[in-house]
């Protein structure tokens, strides 16, 4: 290669000159100067992260090592954040200590001792949770003027917040002695789509989409509970816009921008379309609604919120509610056809419940006293219930001894917890039910947390023995 060189005087000539010599000798020169001092800040910068003179480690709780700056811990709890938490706790002496991610350029302290989540819940002064419900309205579209409309309205029935009311309203209908109407009808609903010549029990091929059959009779149940018949009537493809829904949320979670996600975004989009259109209906064509939908709706409306917004709001229960049971009846069924002898087992535990053949109700009283089926279920929910509790840091304050600071989060992973030998023994990650037909309380334990830091347990054992049942029957 060559380059145009300029004789200067009198006559200029131009020319080529070489590139071969020693011209480009300083250019390279300091070229490795600066490699070399980037290398050396980034080595002194790694050795100061390391031993915690970046962050304030004599009070905080320590901080995980990571190796781009301002990246921080994204990239890794992203794409597989079981791993990084495994990793966090072999890196630390202690493995259930306190210590900090860097998400989203906030720092997150995770908790993982069943002592120090315990403390965690009861500080709620210190520590807030309705921000990350606030947050999570944001993440379905909720409008700003409708979220501060909310938050700022006390309820009389309650004394609470619109948003915090709702989710009393939830609790009654679906683990008080209330909810025994609620769940007469999801079982009712669960018959009914897995009857002999419904969708869900027939097709043309011999293969079937385990995940896909298993999540779509949960939602379409629990729709029809929740929503009454009109929301199917009106928006037919909702289970379909769910599932996909379902399956990246994390990405709305993680504020992918759109153009990376766009059907994360448009799912969402659509399912909202189709909640619009269920509230925009007059309410006595849709009076079969669960009575927490009615009452929320009707202090909603009282207050001015648009049907966009009422649609947003209930979207969110609806993926709080149908999100975890959906994946976990997959997980229930699978543990159960490739576990030796469970499917067979199980089968014959609850034969007694079903005199009236396999497709009808079944006696929801018995079942709750098979061992073996109930041990399936905890067991199933100890190794793929995925729950975390979070809080934002309202004010300083101290957990195990570690100083928390206010704005930052706190996270409490509780799979974590149900994985660790110390309290699990050394199979933690091996799938056996005998841990709870041998302990019939475990379930109770501080150390298994499927359901968060709220230990009100709904009744799915029932639920889920439905389509476990149908499908060992017609399929395996």
């Amino acid at each position: 290669m060559s380059e145009i060189a300029v004789t200067p005087g009198e006559n200029a000539t131009i020319g080529a000159a070489g590139t071969d010599g020693p011209v480009f000798a300083p250019n390279q020169h300091i070229l490795v100067r600066v490699v070399g001092a980037c290398l050396a800040a980034y080595v002194a910068w790694q050795y100061l992260l390391r031993i915690g003179a970046l962050w304030d480690s004599q009070s905080e709780p320590p901080m995980l090592p990571y190796w781009l700056p301002g990246i921080g811990h994204n990239i890794s709890f992203f794409t597989d954040a079981e791993k990084l938490l495994v990793a966090a706790r072999s890196c630390f002496r202690m493995p259930a200590q306190p210590f900090s991610v860097l998400i989203g350029g906030r720092r997150t302290y995770v908790i993982l001792d069943p002592h120090d989540i315990v403390q965690t819940h009861q500080k709620t002064k210190e520590l807030h949770f309705d921000s990350y419900i606030d947050q999570f309205m944001e993440y379905v579209s909720v409008s700003k003027q409708a979220r501060d409309i909310l938050w700022g309205t006390t309820v009389t029935e309650t004394s609470l917040s619109v948003p915090s009311s709702l989710r009393s309203w939830i609790r009654a209908d679906m683990t008080q002695i209330s909810s025994r109407k609620f769940y007469d009808g999801f079982l009712s609903e669960l018959d009914s789509v897995m009857q002999q010549g419904s969708p869900f029990t027939t097709g043309k091929s011999n293969e079937h989409d385990m995940f896909k059959w298993t999540s779509d009779i949960i939602v379409k149940a629990s729709t029809k509970s929740f929503f009454g018949a009109a929301l199917f009537e009106k928006s037919p493809g909702l289970v379909d816009d769910f599932r996909t829904f379902n399956r990246q949320t994390w990405k709305l979670l993680y504020k992918y921008p759109r153009f990376l996600s766009g059907s994360a975004y448009d799912s969402r989009d659509a399912a909202i379309d189709a909640l619009e259109r269920y509230f925009e209906m007059p309410q006595d064509q849709r009076r079969d609604a669960a009575p927490f939908v009615i009452k929320a709706e009707d202090e909603m409306r009282k207050h001015g919120i648009s049907n966009r917004d009422i649609a947003a709001v209930l979207f969110k229960l609806y993926w709080a509610i149908n999100g975890n049971p959906s994946i976990l009846a997959f997980w229930l069924l699978a543990r159960t056809l490739y576990t030796p002898h469970l499917k067979e087992d199980i089968k014959r535990e609850v034969a007694p419940a079903f005199k009236k053949a396999i497709h009808h109700q079944p006696d929801v009283e018995y079942l709750k006293r098979c061992s073996k089926l109930n041990a399936a279920y905890y067991e199933t929910m100890r190794l793929h219930s995925g729950s975390s509790s979070f809080r934002r840091v309202a004010q300083d304050t101290t957990i195990a001894g570690c100083w928390l600071k206010a704005g930052n989060d706190v996270m409490m992973p509780y799979r974590q917890l149900h994985l660790n030998k110390e309290y699990w023994g050394e199979n933690a990650q091996d799938f056996d039910i005998n841990r709870f037909v041998n302990n019939p309380k475990l379930h109770s334990a501080k150390t298994y947390k499927p359901f968060g830091g709220d230990h009100a347990e709904p009744e799915k054992i029932p639920l889920l023995t439905r389509p476990l049942l149908n499908f060992s029957n017609d399929y395996a």
